[in-house]
């Protein structure tokens, strides 16, 4: 599955701060009042996402640069970024320009 995250570390549709992201048993969800456009969307739940074997997560922007180095680095937040909820069942491979890394530890400087 190809991912990718906004600044506010959403993933699919899913946002911070919305129940959408706690939705357990289906397989989609809706949202009608986006915080982002477009304002009304459909999205697969967690449940679908980590259920991929294998998810490759993709980000090019300073934008995202926060939200990646507190999801990569394990930064406490509340309420906990959606995109640190991906957890597939075999393997997550992140793949960042300079920009997206940019707010990463050195050790992460490869």
């Amino acid at each position: 599955m190809l991912l990718g995250i906004g600044p506010d570390g959403h993933v699919a549709s899913l946002f911070p701060n919305r129940t959408q992201r706690y939705e357990r048993y289906d397989w989609v969800t809706y949202i009608n009042d986006s915080p982002k456009p477009p304002p009304k969307r459909i999205t697969f739940t967690f449940p679908v996402i980590n259920s991929a074997n294998h998810i490759a997560m993709v980000v090019t922007d300073k934008e995202e640069a926060d939200a990646v180095a507190i999801t990569l680095e394990n930064i406490p937040v509340r309420p906990p970024l959606p995109c640190s909820w991906v957890k597939p069942q075999v393997s997550l491979t992140w793949f960042l320009d300079k920009d997206a890394a940019s707010k990463l530890s050195p050790q992460y400087n490869k």
